[in-house]
């Protein structure tokens, strides 16, 4: 046998090798995860059929000279992670180089205590399925990272809120409370007290020193 062909084989096959991993363990690169354009109100307990559009991409798969294929696809689930329940789910057809999904109405419906969130999955063929972790902001191969993260939001700023608060104490309420006061009485749902306090339907909603609290 020829050594120059034995070895350019071996070299050949040893670059099939070592390339190969690579490209069935890259994930997907940048680019526009699933959103979801709600044509109601989606958080209305009376409405259990909702209807909205979803969108993605585009989202880069390409790797290198030899662009890969796939799809992505978007679901609405009833739960945080890719394994909740699917309520709807609309994949793209199959593209090399970028996945995207253009806008597309989808309808589903949702009990009144559940709340539904937007997952994002890629499959690339030949190089395995990817799930959008929302917290980590990255992709991953475990469809048990969360599709919308609600851990990390910052905490209300107390401080900011007590400031809004006194600027109505010192400079709003001596302005107004008077002018509420001069037209004490019930008009409706609708109570003015003597001290400018008002209330809608027996619900305070404006309060007039003397503060209670």
């Amino acid at each position: 046998m020829n050594l120059r062909f034995v070895l350019c084989a071996a070299v050949v096959a040893t670059a099939a090798l070592t390339a190969t991993p690579a490209t069935a363990t890259a994930p997907p690169g940048e680019g526009q995860v699933c959103g979801f354009a709600s044509l109601g109100n989606p958080f209305d307990p009376s409405g259990r059929r909702q209807a909205g559009e979803v969108d993605a991409g585009p989202i880069v798969i390409a790797d290198g000279a030899d662009p890969r294929a796939g799809r992505v696809t978007c679901t609405i689930t009833s739960g945080w992670d890719h394994t909740a329940p699917a309520l709807v789910s609309v994949g793209s057809v199959t593209t090399p180089g970028a996945v995207s999904l253009p806008p597309t109405l989808v309808e589903y419906e949702v009990d009144w205590w559940a709340y539904p969130v937007v997952c994002t999955r890629v499959d690339i063929l030949g190089g395995g399925t990817f799930y959008w972790d929302d917290v980590a902001g990255a992709w991953s191969t475990s469809p048990y990272v969360e599709c919308m993260s609600w851990c990390c939001d910052p905490p209300p700023d107390d401080d900011l809120l007590d400031k809004v608060d006194q600027v109505f104490i010192d400079h709003v309420d001596p302005v107004l409370c008077p002018v509420l006061a001069e037209h004490a009485g019930t008009v409706g749902p609708v109570a003015v007290e003597p001290d400018g306090d008002v209330s809608i339907a027996g619900s305070e909603v404006w309060l007039c020193p003397p503060y209670e609290d």
